[in-house]
Protein backbone atom coordinates (compact mmCIF):
# COMPACT_ATOMS: atom_id res chain seq x y z
CA UNK A 1 0.00 0.00 0.00
CA UNK A 2 2.95 2.68 1.00
CA UNK A 3 4.29 1.51 -2.57
CA UNK A 4 1.01 2.84 -4.28
CA UNK A 5 1.50 6.66 -2.79
CA UNK A 6 4.09 6.69 -5.73
CA UNK A 7 1.17 5.88 -8.43
CA UNK A 8 -1.19 8.83 -9.48
CA UNK A 9 -4.15 9.34 -6.99
CA UNK A 10 -5.85 12.20 -8.83
CA UNK A 11 -6.20 14.32 -11.59
CA UNK A 12 -8.32 17.48 -12.38
CA UNK A 13 -9.09 17.47 -16.08
CA UNK A 14 -11.53 20.04 -18.17
CA UNK A 15 -13.20 18.13 -21.37
CA UNK A 16 -11.18 15.03 -20.45
CA UNK A 17 -7.85 16.86 -21.01
CA UNK A 18 -5.48 16.38 -17.74
CA UNK A 19 -4.56 19.86 -16.02
CA UNK A 20 -3.40 18.86 -12.88
CA UNK A 21 -2.25 15.28 -11.58
CA UNK A 22 -1.39 14.36 -8.02
CA UNK A 23 0.32 11.02 -6.30
CA UNK A 24 0.00 9.93 -3.44
CA UNK A 25 3.59 11.43 -2.44
CA UNK A 26 2.46 14.18 -4.13
CA UNK A 27 -0.33 15.61 -2.38
CA UNK A 28 1.61 14.63 1.34
CA UNK A 29 4.65 16.95 0.27
CA UNK A 30 2.30 19.38 -1.79
CA UNK A 31 4.01 18.82 -5.36
CA UNK A 32 0.17 19.23 -7.25
CA UNK A 33 2.44 19.63 -10.59
CA UNK A 34 0.77 20.62 -14.34
CA UNK A 35 0.17 16.74 -16.36
CA UNK A 36 2.53 16.33 -19.07
CA UNK A 37 -0.54 16.33 -21.57
CA UNK A 38 -1.99 19.91 -19.93
CA UNK A 39 -1.25 23.16 -21.71
CA UNK A 40 -0.12 24.16 -18.28
CA UNK A 41 2.80 22.42 -18.43
CA UNK A 42 4.25 24.03 -21.35
CA UNK A 43 3.07 27.56 -20.03
CA UNK A 44 4.30 26.80 -16.85
CA UNK A 45 8.48 25.88 -18.61
CA UNK A 46 8.13 29.36 -20.77
CA UNK A 47 8.13 30.73 -17.18
CA UNK A 48 10.75 29.06 -15.58
CA UNK A 49 12.68 31.88 -16.85
CA UNK A 50 10.90 34.04 -15.24
CA UNK A 51 10.95 32.63 -11.94
CA UNK A 52 7.41 31.76 -12.36
CA UNK A 53 6.10 29.33 -9.36
CA UNK A 54 7.10 25.32 -10.34
CA UNK A 55 3.77 23.63 -9.27
CA UNK A 56 0.67 24.23 -9.38
CA UNK A 57 -1.57 25.45 -5.85
CA UNK A 58 -4.14 22.65 -6.59
CA UNK A 59 -6.00 25.18 -5.04
CA UNK A 60 -7.21 25.10 -1.62
CA UNK A 61 -9.27 21.79 -1.73
CA UNK A 62 -5.95 19.65 -3.26
CA UNK A 63 -3.92 21.60 -0.55
CA UNK A 64 -6.01 20.26 2.50
CA UNK A 65 -5.32 16.81 1.21
CA UNK A 66 -1.91 16.94 2.56
CA UNK A 67 -3.45 16.59 5.89
CA UNK A 68 -5.58 13.22 4.81
CA UNK A 69 -3.46 11.74 2.90
CA UNK A 70 -0.16 12.02 5.50
CA UNK A 71 -2.01 10.72 8.30
CA UNK A 72 -2.73 7.72 6.15
CA UNK A 73 0.35 7.25 5.31
CA UNK A 74 1.52 7.73 8.87
CA UNK A 75 -1.05 5.62 9.76
CA UNK A 76 -0.02 2.69 7.52
CA UNK A 77 3.95 2.94 8.81
CA UNK A 78 2.33 2.80 12.36
CA UNK A 79 0.47 -0.56 11.44
CA UNK A 80 3.77 -2.15 10.31
CA UNK A 81 5.76 -1.34 13.02
CA UNK A 82 3.27 -2.46 15.37
CA UNK A 83 2.49 -5.77 13.37
CA UNK A 84 6.26 -6.36 13.38
CA UNK A 85 7.36 -5.07 16.72
CA UNK A 86 4.54 -5.01 19.15
CA UNK A 87 4.81 -8.26 21.71
CA UNK A 88 2.60 -10.80 21.94
CA UNK A 89 1.69 -11.29 18.75
CA UNK A 90 -2.11 -11.08 19.33
CA UNK A 91 -1.46 -7.27 20.77
CA UNK A 92 0.40 -6.79 17.65
CA UNK A 93 -2.03 -7.61 15.44
CA UNK A 94 -4.67 -5.98 17.05
CA UNK A 95 -2.61 -2.55 17.42
CA UNK A 96 -2.06 -3.15 13.53
CA UNK A 97 -5.39 -3.51 12.52
CA UNK A 98 -6.79 -0.60 14.34
CA UNK A 99 -3.97 1.38 12.63
CA UNK A 100 -5.26 -0.27 9.56
CA UNK A 101 -8.67 0.94 10.12
CA UNK A 102 -7.44 4.27 11.13
CA UNK A 103 -5.83 4.85 7.85
CA UNK A 104 -8.36 3.53 5.39
CA UNK A 105 -10.66 6.16 7.39
CA UNK A 106 -8.40 8.71 6.38
CA UNK A 107 -7.88 7.84 3.28
CA UNK A 108 -11.61 7.35 2.32
CA UNK A 109 -12.80 9.66 4.30
CA UNK A 110 -10.39 12.62 2.58
CA UNK A 111 -11.02 11.49 -0.79
CA UNK A 112 -14.48 11.69 -0.16
CA UNK A 113 -14.29 15.25 1.65
CA UNK A 114 -11.59 16.65 -1.07
CA UNK A 115 -14.05 15.45 -3.88
CA UNK A 116 -17.19 17.03 -2.21
CA UNK A 117 -15.25 20.09 -1.40
CA UNK A 118 -13.92 20.54 -5.32
CA UNK A 119 -17.36 20.40 -6.54
CA UNK A 120 -18.50 22.73 -3.86
CA UNK A 121 -15.99 25.18 -4.99
CA UNK A 122 -16.93 24.74 -8.63
CA UNK A 123 -20.84 25.78 -7.28
CA UNK A 124 -19.08 28.99 -5.64
CA UNK A 125 -16.68 30.13 -8.54
CA UNK A 126 -19.79 29.81 -10.44
CA UNK A 127 -21.93 31.69 -8.25
CA UNK A 128 -19.11 34.39 -8.09
CA UNK A 129 -19.36 34.76 -12.21
CA UNK A 130 -18.86 38.63 -12.98
CA UNK A 131 -21.69 37.76 -15.90
CA UNK A 132 -24.05 37.54 -12.50
CA UNK A 133 -23.23 41.19 -11.70
CA UNK A 134 -25.72 44.35 -12.74
CA UNK A 135 -22.37 46.01 -14.91
CA UNK A 136 -22.32 42.64 -17.24
CA UNK A 137 -23.42 44.39 -20.02
CA UNK A 138 -24.88 42.88 -23.01
CA UNK A 139 -22.66 40.18 -22.42
CA UNK A 140 -24.11 38.98 -19.08
CA UNK A 141 -26.46 35.80 -20.84
CA UNK A 142 -22.98 34.88 -22.83
CA UNK A 143 -20.49 34.98 -19.95
CA UNK A 144 -23.04 32.94 -17.71
CA UNK A 145 -23.53 30.39 -20.13
CA UNK A 146 -19.45 30.25 -20.80
CA UNK A 147 -18.83 30.18 -16.78
CA UNK A 148 -21.63 27.38 -16.57
CA UNK A 149 -19.58 25.22 -19.54
CA UNK A 150 -16.27 25.20 -18.10
CA UNK A 151 -18.06 24.46 -14.94
CA UNK A 152 -19.57 21.46 -16.09
CA UNK A 153 -16.38 20.39 -18.48
CA UNK A 154 -13.88 20.70 -15.02
CA UNK A 155 -14.05 17.24 -13.19
CA UNK A 156 -11.55 15.54 -10.57
CA UNK A 157 -10.67 12.56 -11.33
CA UNK A 158 -9.46 9.68 -8.52
CA UNK A 159 -7.01 7.70 -10.38
CA UNK A 160 -5.60 4.31 -9.85
CA UNK A 161 -2.89 4.38 -7.82
CA UNK A 162 -5.35 6.08 -5.02
CA UNK A 163 -7.41 2.35 -5.73
CA UNK A 164 -4.71 0.44 -5.17
CA UNK A 165 -3.34 1.77 -2.20
CA UNK A 166 -6.89 1.79 -0.54
CA UNK A 167 -7.51 -2.37 -1.78
CA UNK A 168 -3.74 -3.19 -0.71
CA UNK A 169 -4.56 -1.69 2.40
CA UNK A 170 -8.30 -2.85 3.35
CA UNK A 171 -6.67 -6.53 2.31
CA UNK A 172 -3.76 -6.05 4.80
CA UNK A 173 -6.55 -5.10 7.29
CA UNK A 174 -8.27 -8.18 6.21
CA UNK A 175 -5.67 -10.44 6.89
CA UNK A 176 -4.19 -8.34 9.87
CA UNK A 177 -7.67 -9.90 11.47
CA UNK A 178 -7.70 -13.00 10.45
CA UNK A 179 -4.40 -12.41 12.40
CA UNK A 180 -5.90 -11.12 15.57
CA UNK A 181 -9.02 -13.55 15.49
CA UNK A 182 -6.35 -16.88 15.34
CA UNK A 183 -5.90 -18.68 18.28
CA UNK A 184 -2.39 -19.08 19.91
CA UNK A 185 -1.07 -22.74 19.38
Amino acid sequence: ALLAFLGPWMAVSCNGAPLVQASGIGLITGDVAPSADSPLAGFMNRGEAEDAPQKASGGETLGSARIWAGAGFGLIVLALVLGLAARPPRKAALAALAAGVLALSALGGGMGWTASQFQAEKREALARSPAESEDAGPFGDLGRGMASAMAAAIRLDILWGYWLAVGLLAAGVGATGMAARARPD
